[in-house]
């Protein structure tokens, strides 16, 4: 019984965490309605340092357990180098894309707190945070292939890639002005070749 909840745990906080970041999100589109609540903003704040931590912990047991599971094959060290810098790589790609390449390109380019970003990363596709997610969990899963592993960075790829279809969809072309332009002129989550040019 206890292995079956440690084993498992990883995941269930996984899944809390989009579930608060989806709140979050939620959250903004009523504070926006409402004309702007900054007590309600600080909180959605508050969700998504807690649903990012959450979203991260089934990577980081990932990392702490290696060479501990089952694995279906054993890389040689050569390919072990390889994958390590990938996954690295991967995570230092996703933390500039979604916590500070947004913030960057507003300060350089005097771009107002809130408003859309069509820059950068984002000029190629409107999720770029998705792939490198993506990548780092590939990488992490090559590394310990392991049943139990695959399948829950699988989970966590899926529902990575729901979130950003929901804040695409849902949440984003209400937060962001002019949100619907930059859905025809950037692709979803395919890059273009070119990037797209704000005016």
């Amino acid at each position: 019984y206890y292995i079956i909840i440690s084993d498992t745990m990883p995941i269930i906080v996984g899944i809390s965490g989009f579930l608060l970041l989806f709140l979050a999100d939620a959250l903004d589109v009523l504070t926006l309605d409402r004309g702007g609540d900054k007590r309600m903003r600080k909180i959605t704040a508050s969700l998504r340092i807690v649903g990012y931590s959450a979203v991260s912990i089934p990577l980081l047991w990932v990392v702490l357990n290696l060479g501990t599971q089952t694995q279906w094959f054993s890389w040689p060290g050569s390919a072990r180098v390889v994958l390590w810098l990938l996954a690295a790589f991967s995570l230092g790609m996703l933390l500039w894309t979604v916590f500070f390449e947004i913030e960057t390109i507003r300060k350089k380019k005097g771009i107002p707190e809130d408003a859309l970003v069509s820059e950068g990363s984002y000029s190629r596709c409107r999720h770029p945070g998705f792939w490198w997610f993506a990548a780092l969990a590939l990488c992490l899963g090559a590394l310990e292939p392991s049943n139990d592993n695959v399948l829950m960075l699988l989970v966590m790829i899926l529902l990575d890639l729901i979130l950003v279809w929901v804040q695409d969809i849902v949440f984003f072309p209400k937060l962001f002005a002019g949100y619907d332009g930059y859905k025809k002129a950037v692709p979803f989550l395919i890059p273009r070749r070119s990037r797209h040019k704000s005016r």
